[in-house]
Formats: C-alpha cells, sequence, structure tokens
C-alpha cells in the first residue's frame, strides 16, 4: 500500500456568513474526531453584526478546532487549514493562517459582487497573492469524495495536462480521489502538474480549489 500522509495534531477553521452552517459543521467535525479518539478544543467566533448583509465582514462567523492523538489544552493559536466559503471569510481570516497552511474555499461564491463587497480588486485565487501555496482546479462533476493524498505505488501511471503518459516513482506526492475505491483515482502530481481526465473543459460549471504548500525538496524531485 502506498504512503499515507499522517499527523499527530492539526487546527482547523471553518468560516463563512453566518447563515452558512458554520457552527453546526464545527460541531459535527468535532463530534466526528472524538469518535476516533482525538483530543479536543475548540473556539466558536460569532459575528459581529448578527444581521449584516451577506458576504460582508461584519457578518463572518467562524468555528476552530484543534485535535490530536495527545492531550492538548486550547484550541490553538494559528489554523493549520482554513476552510472559507467566500472572499469575505477569506479575507477576515486569512491573516491567522499558520504559514504554509492549507486553504480550502468554496470558489462558487467568488463572484465579481462579492469580492467587490469585502475589497477586493481582484480574484485572490488567480492574482498571486496566495504565493506560498499550490492552487489547482479540478472539474467538480467528474470527482468522487474522499479526496486522498498519497505517495504513487510501484507501477502507477498518470497521463498528464500536458498529454504525457508518466510512470510515477514510489517517492512522488499524489492527489487522488476515490473513483474505484479510497484514494484509487490519480488527480495529479502534487504541486507539480494535474491530470488529463479531471481537466478543466469548456463545460466546465464546478471547480474543487486545492490550496496547499508542498515541501520544495519533494516538487523538484517528482519534477
Amino acid at each position: 500500500m502506498a504512503d499515507q500522509l499522517s499527523l499527530d495534531r492539526v487546527v482547523i477553521r471553518f468560516a463563512g456568513d453566518s447563515g452558512d452552517g458554520m457552527q453546526l459543521t464545527g460541531d459535527r467535525f468535532t463530534a466526528d474526531s472524538a469518535v476516533f479518539g482525538n483530543d479536543i478544543s475548540t473556539l466558536p467566533n460569532f459575528p459581529a453584526e448578527i444581521r449584516a448583509p451577506q458576504g460582508t465582514l461584519p457578518g463572518v462567523s467562524s468555528f476552530q478546532l484543534h485535535f490530536a492523538n495527545y492531550d492538548i489544552m486550547t484550541p490553538g493559536d494559528r489554523p493549520d487549514v482554513l476552510v472559507a466559503m467566500n472572499p469575505a471569510a477569506l479575507k477576515a481570516n486569512l491573516r491567522d493562517v499558520a504559514p504554509g497552511g492549507l486553504i480550502i474555499v468554496d470558489t462558487a461564491d467568488f463572484t465579481k459582487r462579492n469580492l467587490t463587497k469585502v475589497g477586493y480588486a481582484t480574484n485572490p485565487l488567480e492574482d498571486g497573492s496566495l504565493e506560498g501555496y499550490q492552487l489547482h482546479a479540478f472539474d467538480l462533476s467528474t470527482l468522487v469524495a474522499p479526496i486522498v493524498v498519497r505517495r504513487a505505488a510501484a507501477g502507477e501511471r498518470l497521463v498528464t495536462l500536458d498529454d504525457a503518459d508518466r510512470e510515477l516513482h514510489v517517492e512522488d506526492l499524489l492527489i487522488t480521489d476515490s473513483a474505484g475505491g479510497h484514494g484509487a483515482r490519480i488527480l495529479g502530481l502534487g504541486g507539480v502538474m494535474g491530470g488529463a481526465d479531471t481537466e478543466v473543459t469548456d463545460a466546465t460549471t464546478d471547480v474543487l480549489i486545492e490550496a496547499a504548500h508542498f515541501d520544495p525538496a519533494s516538487v523538484a524531485r517528482t519534477a
């Protein structure tokens, strides 16, 4: 079996409008974390204005969870993972994310109108302002949950976006989905290039944005 990425602790923050269900999402995630035997600590954060206009900074609500396989005492200082449901949630929380942290966004709400509401002149997912993170777009309609990050197995191959059929090395880091089994289908080489099967086309209506900081040495070896 290919190697799996394993961490002993993670701080994750869910952020969005007060009506996006961030408190409920955080509560469910907390319960599941506890079921697996993790120690947990949480920090709910409610919006400055309960009836603030949708998509504005005063209306951002968040829920932070620190879970670990050892005893912890606080909900964590800086999130390793930020899940942002709209531009307001991203802008309100980005400064808190740990260097090299993971950012997951709902691209459907990154419209010109919503970006303008919070003072973004350009889309931060496209203008390089998230430099230091790797961003990849996948056709969401073709994906099968869950998304799995793993190492390549001996003999695996991938046709990449440049139409090259590549033989993979066991140290290559892969982004996969679960079409055909848990982590079975390769979507792309982490930090290098995506796969042809899930390429964004003119017919694409939904995309998944992957944001991650990959180890530079690992990326260099794969590239």
